[in-house]
């Protein structure tokens, strides 16, 4: 058996983790409920409008709102027939490069027949 010293100092480890332990859950706890009460701020703050609605605001934003959509319209307009642009030139460009290709495929056959006929002569 052990003395009595190492009876206590075993007690006292024991009570020592289990406080540790204790005191780990409990700020594990605390985080936890801060965090959900941090999120439930985040998603609730917008729609706690505490000033009533009058007839006048709603047809102000509804104003706004109509807008707002005429100008998005707009801007999609211009956003398509800027597409419509932009693909004619990525044709045009790309027959370009096509010819460019077909071009530089031609020389270097050429070339290639030049070196032949060359070799063939030496």
């Amino acid at each position: 058996m052990g003395s009595p010293d190492d009876d206590n100092l075993s007690r006292k480890q024991t009570h020592k983790s289990i406080n540790d332990q204790t005191k780990y859950k409990l700020k594990s706890l605390v985080l936890i409920i801060l965090t959900n009460l941090f999120t439930i701020y985040i998603f609730t703050r917008p729609s706690l409008n505490l000033h009533p609605i009058s007839k006048y605001d709603s047809f102000s934003d509804s104003s706004f709102l109509l807008h707002e959509l005429n100008a998005t319209m707009k801007q999609l307009e211009t956003s398509r027939s800027q597409i419509i642009v932009l693909q004619q030139q990525l044709k045009s460009t790309n027959q370009l490069v096509n010819e460019l290709l077909a071009q530089l495929n031609i020389q270097l056959v050429h070339k290639q027949n030049t070196r032949f006929h060359l070799a063939q002569l030496q």
